[in-house]
């Protein structure tokens, strides 16, 4: 029998970082469903469904759920429980499902990372299934277009609503496009990979470069965190210039952090190594300190601009520095980072003059923060 589906709108839905002027779902998730209405559901696999709200209508099916990033997973499980709606199966490995005969992919901005995620769906696809293709038209380039004519023979664009565009998949064959793409880091030993569904697939990212530059300035400690370390350049690089005891990386995106495990792997063996997958530091506990944190904060969250990300990182770092810890943050010159800081600590130095970025020490974490 067709499913009687819920409107998302009916639901309690919120996004983390929480927004109040934005939604957790947009038009291509509301005609997904609509699309699904007329349709006999058996097992259905959602990937990159951002703040589970997918999930959340599709409840009482038999769902299983993939996402890289932690943001997200803390999504997926608020809306589960604000809703009393038991929350998918949720996945570890994006392989990691049975076949199922329906798969929805919310579209990334990244051609690469969106290859990568397709040439993973059809894996898990059914014979004679079909993969969903959501997203708005705005956001749906030539380049990702390219991809599903590329990976599989029946590509059905339908018809766009709202602004927004489900596209259905069938006959998957096996070309590939994705890639894992590397490149050299400048005035280092380095040559980084990096997986795709990382920011700055291509080359390193200007700022970090820029934040290299005052490597030399930073103090020389045991333990040390590199806060939404990417592929890990900044973490990698203090280690070749300095004695530590101690490295973490943390990010919420997954395959940031399998990019920056590789890394580790490639150029180092001796100095021991924490890794931590989460929103910020949540899943740190609150005993454990670090001497001096490094940050290249985000200020996107794929197509949305946000300063939230950025701020719950810096709260972050504020808990977690020993007596004398400092945080050292790159950013770009245009943004409101410097009034943050000022509420978290007592103690901020700009030390670069660079013409695009402002490089940041922070000390004496505040009592009020």
């Amino acid at each position: 029998m067709p499913s009687e589906l819920k409107a998302l709108s009916s639901y309690r839905l919120a996004r983390i970082p929480q927004d109040p002027a934005l939604k957790a779902w947009n038009a291509a998730d509301e005609l997904f469903l609509k699309r699904l209405a007329s349709t006999d559901i058996s097992d259905i696999l959602l990937i990159n469904d951002s703040f589970g709200a997918l999930a959340t209508a599709l409840h009482q099916h038999n769902c299983y759920w993939w996402h890289h990033s932690a943001m997200a997973i803390e999504a997926l499980h608020q809306n589960s429980q604000h809703n009393s709606v038991q929350p998918p199966k949720q996945l570890e490995q994006i392989n990691a499902s049975p076949a199922c005969s329906i798969i929805a992919l919310q579209i990334p901005k990244s051609v690469n990372y969106f290859a990568w995620l397709l040439e993973q769906a059809r894996l898990q696809l059914a014979a004679g299934g079909t993969v969903y293709v959501l997203g708005m038209v705005k956001y749906i380039s030539a380049g990702h277009i390219d991809v599903m004519d590329r990976l599989f023979d029946q590509v059905n664009p339908g018809r766009a609503e709202k602004k927004a565009r489900v596209i259905e998949l069938q006959h998957p064959n096996e070309q590939s496009y994705s890639k894992t793409t590397q490149y050299s880091v400048p005035g280092t030993q380095l040559t980084l990979q990096q997986l795709p569904g990382c920011y700055a697939e291509n080359k390193a990212d200007p700022g970090a470069l820029a934040f290299l530059n005052y490597f030399d300035k930073l103090p020389q400690v045991e333990r040390v965190l590199d806060l939404g370390c990417g592929n890990g350049i900044l973490g990698l690089s203090y280690a070749e210039k300095a004695k530590v005891s101690q490295l973490s990386f943390a990010d919420e995106n997954h395959q940031a952090l399998h990019s920056a495990q590789k890394n580790w792997q490639i150029h180092n063996s001796d100095v021991k190594t924490d890794w931590l997958h989460s929103n910020g530091l949540n899943q740190l506990s609150a005993e454990i300190k670090y001497d001096l944190i490094l940050c290249n904060p985000p200020f996107h969250q794929e197509n949305t601009v946000t300063e939230t990300i950025a701020l719950k990182l810096f709260r972050d770092a504020s808990r977690h520095l020993t007596e004398r810890g400092e945080l050292w943050l790159v950013a770009n010159r245009h943004l409101p980072y410097r009034p943050m800081l000022g509420k978290l600590f007592n103690q901020i130095e700009v030390v670069s003059s660079h013409p695009k970025f402002v490089i940041i020490r922070c000390a004496q974490p505040s009592v009020t923060r």
